[in-house]
């Protein structure tokens, strides 16, 4: 079967492995869509080498392994891997996927934007639970225009919180469409989130690097997450890694189909491309996934 994989030699190419056989406990998925991540970018270009890319997928089930009854053949799904332990890429033809992270897609989007929505998702959800947002609490998202920042706005909202979205002044109708109040990055930011809020927002979510200055718009007793390796000075919380778990993926695709979270997919590329797919996915601003076909 046709995989993207990268290389020392070649950041991202396009070879025939064999086909895998899911084991007990997986589903084999015919891939009809996968999406192109940041992590994918950077370990195309730093390893590890030699292994099919990709974190996430939308298909039909071809097989199932034994002591799997929640899904049959014919099933449409999206599901995701974490790439750097199971070594299982899902840009390919096939992928087999843990049954645990694999959840029925949802019947409102096509496949490849529901591709773009397990890894995202999953850890937008995972960021809000750590967070413990509930109805009436401000949050702040950092990097509201991304796909996690974006999941989280729309989430949040559903839950009935009051949502602020620092993004690049470029990105403000995203934001404001999202349903969060804007706020342009910059070196003033932090002064119009305390001038508006001087008690401070509840919880804060960061999806991009900040300074040690944004703990000062949190009140006491507030919580902050990053998904980039990040924890503030004085400040409850830290780094979210998220994992798989196939009842927040069915949850998620249900938000889909009542019309409560946006998928934005930015352009789709058959396997054949995958170069200028990569090359397309690492360009600065990209708004939504690009997603590979086979």
């Amino acid at each position: 079967m046709k995989a993207v994989t990268s290389s020392p030699s070649t950041a991202v190419s396009v070879v025939d492995v064999p086909q895998p056989q899911p084991s007990a406990g997986q589903v084999l998925v015919r891939v009809a869509a996968a999406g192109i991540n940041p992590i994918d970018v950077d370990t195309s270009r730093s390893g590890p080498w030699n292994r099919t890319l990709g974190w996430e997928a939308a298909g039909v089930v071809d097989a199932v392994g034994q002591g799997v009854h929640e899904f049959r053949p014919g099933d449409a799904v999206i599901g995701w891997t974490y790439w750097l332990s199971s070594g299982r890429g899902t840009q390919a033809e096939y992928v087999a996927l843990d049954a645990s992270a694999t959840a029925k897609a949802p019947r409102t989007v096509d496949a490849a934007h529901a591709a773009t929505l397990p890894l995202n998702g999953t850890t937008a959800w995972q960021a809000l639970a750590g967070l413990g947002i509930t109805a009436g609490e401000s949050l702040l998202v950092v990097g509201a225009a991304g796909s996690i920042g974006g999941f989280a706005i729309d989430l949040a909202v559903a839950q009935g919180a009051e949502v602020w979205g620092v993004a690049s002044p470029a990105d403000a109708d995203v934001v404001a469409g999202l349903g969060a109040r804007f706020v342009a990055r910059g070196h003033t930011a932090v002064a119009e989130v305390r001038a508006a809020r001087p008690l401070g927002v509840d919880k804060m979510l960061a999806t991009a690097r900040i300074d040690d200055a944004w703990r000062h718009v949190i009140r006491p007793g507030g919580r902050f997450l990053s998904t980039v390796g990040q924890s503030l000075p004085e400040v409850e919380g830290g780094f979210l890694n998220a994992h798989p778990d196939a009842s927040q993926l069915t949850a998620l695709a249900a938000h889909v189909d009542r019309g409560e979270l946006r998928v934005r997919l930015a352009e789709r590329q058959t396997f054949d491309h995958a170069a200028t797919a990569y090359a397309h996915a690492s360009a600065p601003g990209l708004r939504g996934r690009v997603v590979l076909t086979p």
